[in-house]
């Protein structure tokens, strides 16, 4: 929680036993499902898309299959997070721009 401000931390958060957990309010807004990555269809509405950690186990080919479905996915201005040994060398191609090192935003 330390690089959260004590306003957002406040907003978004609340503490409890273990530590902090995400406030009720902001948990609602979250859907959580199962999906396979290389035959379940992509939905086109997500603001964010977190893929830490997933795609170093897929092939080159079936990593950039995966890059362009996630930027056709995206809102406009929507944001995919990849793990921290993941990068997309590439991603203008597919359609996304590099924000920091492991984020990049769909124009």
């Amino acid at each position: 929680m330390a690089g959260f401000s004590p306003a957002r931390r406040a907003r978004f958060f609340r503490r409890v036993d273990a530590g902090w957990e995400v406030r009720p309010e902001v948990q609602a807004l979250v859907t959580w499902r199962r999906h396979d990555l290389l035959k379940d269809p992509y939905e086109k509405t997500f603001d964010l898309i977190c893929c830490r950690n997933v795609v170093i186990y897929f092939t080159e080919a079936a990593k950039a299959q995966m890059y362009k479905r996630f930027c056709e996915s995206l809102r406009p201005g929507g944001v995919l997070f990849l793990g921290a040994t993941e990068s997309i060398p590439n991603a203008r191609a597919v359609g996304l721009n590099p924000t920091s090192l492991t984020f990049y935003s769909r124009p």
